[in-house]
């Protein structure tokens, strides 16, 4: 295989999504280190993370995290930023150590950072990606946010749930009308619900799209009659691209420039996904964990693929 591939895994999303489905689950339970555990969201991380490796065959893979108070920069900015969003489970929680210690075992690069969002490490190694000319990268995760990172046979995005659902940089210009990197101007005027951001009152995407063609593509160029009317309407406009660009956020920004030279070399040039490996280092974790039909099927290869070539 000479192309190489990075696998980029919004791990907390996929975490709170089993977590999620697990309580209307029938509940999964095991005697773990003496104490009985509920295993049902951990069964349904694993084996989520297996089937994306066995449908990205992908070469690397960055496992990305929230990091403490991953939220309070862009709520600082405006107070209900994803406010409707569920939390994750917490850090000090039995199902987010056991994820972790399986990501580090399955030698996946974990990655966190205090005042990062998942989201935000993704978009680093999205920016990233064009300075080696023979990787791409597979984001897996639901969140639209990611859209504004798709970059033309670099970069595409797939569903947690469907192989089939993916999404390129030509099919967000046909969705929205306008070049990936302009979704957080676009959304901005338009507000994100899945981020609790209101945007201009009665502006959708269509509206944003005719304001800033209208504005020649200058954001701060932009009119409209709210922005005249309300106080501080511009401030809050501002505040809200801020909080949507991925790629420019400041504390992101700060952490990039040490990332982008020690971090990335030893990630795409040193840390190669191994399967063969990462079966026999998470091995005894799933015997721990009492998942031996689990175990049986990554043995098999019904999971994640044997080898790289498979």
């Amino acid at each position: 295989m000479t192309e190489r591939r990075l696998l980029l895994l919004d791990a907390t999303g996929i975490l709170v999504r089993c977590e999620r489905a697990a309580r209307r689950a029938t509940p999964m339970h095991a005697a773990v280190d003496g104490a009985e555990r509920p295993t049902g969201a951990l069964l349904m991380f694993i084996r989520s993370v297996a089937r994306y490796l066995r449908e990205d065959h992908p070469t690397h893979v960055l496992a990305a995290w929230d990091g403490e108070r991953a939220t309070a920069g862009r709520r600082e900015l405006h107070p209900g930023y994803k406010s409707s969003r569920p939390q994750p489970p917490g850090e000090d929680s039995w199902l987010y150590q056991a994820a972790m210690e399986f990501v580090r075992e399955a030698w996946f690069y974990p990655f966190r950072r205090e005042g990062l969002e998942a989201d935000d490490i993704i978009a680093w190694a999205c920016q990233a990606v064009p300075l080696s000319a023979d990787l791409s990268a597979v984001i897996r995760s639901d969140d639209h946010d990611l859209f504004q990172l798709l970059r033309p046979g670099r970069v595409i995005q797939r569903s947690l749930n469907s192989l089939s659902e993916r999404t390129r940089a030509s099919d967000v210009v046909k969705r929205y009308g306008c070049q990936p990197v302009w979704l957080p101007a676009l959304w901005a005027l338009a507000g994100d619900k899945a981020d609790d951001i209101p945007g201009i009152p009665g502006v959708g995407n269509s509206k944003a799209l005719k304001l800033l063609e209208e504005a020649d593509w200058r954001f701060d160029d932009v009119r409209h009659p709210w922005l005249e009317s309300e106080e501080r309407g511009w401030d809050m406009i501002g505040a809200y691209r801020e909080i949507l660009d991925l790629a420019h956020w400041e504390p992101g920004r700060r952490e990039r420039h040490w990332l982008s030279h020690e971090m990335w070399t030893e990630m795409v040039n040193d840390r190669r996904w191994d399967p063969a490996a990462a079966l026999r280092r998470v091995r005894p974790l799933l015997e721990k964990w009492g998942m031996t039909g689990t175990l049986s099927d990554l043995e098999s290869g019904k999971l994640w693929p044997l080898d790289l070539d498979s």
